[in-house]
């Protein structure tokens, strides 16, 4: 071939090359390109779908960083927190444990030494939460362990304030008074004659052991303790009326704490009562409650007129109770028992520092071989504080004193002093008394009663 033709090709291969090359054209674009073009954007699309697939992985392993952190800050601080709780909770549970301790020792210590220095056969107490009527703490005297036989002798091993029941005495007297003010038969300022102190009652005289007034006021009769004051307002009433008081409040029936071989004590029907049985129930002869019984009665004075139910487990709301009586009522009996501890009243003695006291004290003659001894006798007391807002009720009984003293003013009021005012330091209840001295034991003259 010649060289030239290399250069200038001839017409007739120009069209033929032409005519391939366009061929070649058709069939690529018929059968190959649109596979290939097809093919690069799917490529395409796969490498901006995987790009943006990555992109939105990297922001999710971000946020679950952010989010892995916070949990994490979150789980430590609520780790903190429960830690500082459970410090808090242990040092609570302990500092309780010993307050509990100490009070509980308090009270034994109390008990204790009000039956040495009387020479008393034994003692009790009882302390309620004037609000909930939790059993906060219960002592008796004689006391026993029970790992050491040795010592142990049924007579003391009974829960003497739950299974034994005494004649109470004076520290009814409130609820013959709240009776005749509720039936409307007498106000706390209706005046009584006592005469010279004694009041005969068919072939009976009843007494009041210390010189009063001629005229007595519904709450100096309570203040002072006048036998012969309770009794009349009693006779002043159908013996239904005090029967009914007795019973609202729960005498004569169980006191219904759970606890074993509760006593009911005893409250007979009034269709038998003899006109000089209702004249010695009104100051608590003729009688017999058991000291958890009492101190469970006194929440009608504590609560506005609300008999509480008693417990010894813990409540986690405050129950609402019976009604007994009206709030009127209660906050006048109330008043009333403020006055006993005030001068002239029978339980000075149990006053506490700091805080204003209510309550009553009572003496009762022992009920031995079917008659009362002349010379044996159960000592009581039974009071809240703060008056101003009640959170504790305290109750004492002492069994025989012999050591020159049987008032429950002289006995019982101390021990009961003793324990509530420890109480309430320990709980930390603001008082409610500005004292004019600084002497704590600095006591007025005073009935006993």
């Amino acid at each position: 071939m010649d060289p030239i033709e290399l250069v200038t090709p001839a017409i007739g291969l120009m069209f033929w090359t032409c005519v391939v090359f366009s061929l070649l054209l058709i069939l690529l674009k018929k059968f190959a390109w649109k596979p290939i073009l097809s093919a690069v954007d799917a490529r395409n699309s796969g490498i901006e779908e995987a790009l943006a697939l990555a992109k939105k992985t990297k922001d999710e392993m971000a946020n679950l960083q952010a989010d892995n952190k916070m949990l994490l800050q979150e789980a430590r601080s609520e780790r903190d927190q429960m830690l500082k709780e459970a410090r808090e909770m242990k040092n609570a549970i302990i500092s309780e444990a010993k307050n509990t301790a100490k009070e509980e020792a308090d009270k034994m210590i109390a008990s204790a030494k009000a039956v040495i220095e009387n020479d008393a056969k034994s003692g009790s107490v009882v302390v309620l939460d004037a609000q909930s009527g939790e059993i906060l703490a219960l002592a008796n005297w004689p006391s026993y362990n029970p790992n050491n036989r040795k010592t142990y002798r049924p007579s003391i091993a009974r829960n003497l304030a739950v299974v034994d029941i005494f004649e109470p005495g004076s520290t009814l007297k409130p609820f013959n008074a709240a009776a005749a003010i509720e039936a409307g038969y007498v106000t706390p300022r209706t005046s009584i004659n006592i005469g010279n102190g004694r009041l005969r009652v068919g072939n009976n005289e009843i007494t009041d052991t210390h010189p009063k007034k001629t005229n007595l006021t519904v709450s100096e009769i309570i203040k002072v303790s006048s036998n012969v004051g309770s009794a009349q307002i009693a006779l002043k009433m159908p013996s239904e009326e005090l029967w009914r008081m007795f019973s609202l409040v729960g005498f004569g029936k169980s006191p219904e704490s759970g606890f074993p071989g509760e006593a009911k004590g005893r409250l007979r029907k009034f269709s038998t009562w003899k006109t000089i049985e209702k004249a010695t129930m009104s100051f608590g002869h003729g009688i017999s409650v058991s000291l958890i019984q009492l101190a469970r009665a006194y929440t009608i004075f504590t609560t506005g007129g609300r008999l509480l139910p008693i417990t010894f487990v813990k409540r986690d709301a405050l129950p609402k109770g019976r009604m007994v009586m009206s709030l009127q009522t209660s906050k006048a009996l109330g008043k009333m028992l403020e006055e006993v501890i005030e001068d002239g009243g029978t339980g000075t003695k149990a006053r506490v520092l700091g805080y204003r006291v209510a309550g009553k004290t009572g003496t009762a003659h022992k009920l031995l071989d079917g008659a009362y001894s002349k010379h044996s006798y159960y000592s009581s007391f039974v009071g809240f504080a703060p008056a101003s807002k009640p959170k504790l009720i305290v109750a004492v009984v002492i069994d025989d004193p012999r050591g020159g003293h049987y008032f429950g003013g002289t006995v019982a009021a101390p021990v009961f002093s003793q324990i509530i005012g420890n109480s309430l330091r320990l709980l930390d209840v603001p008082g409610d008394k500005k004292e004019k001295t600084l002497t704590a034991d600095r006591q007025s003259p005073s009935a006993e009663g």
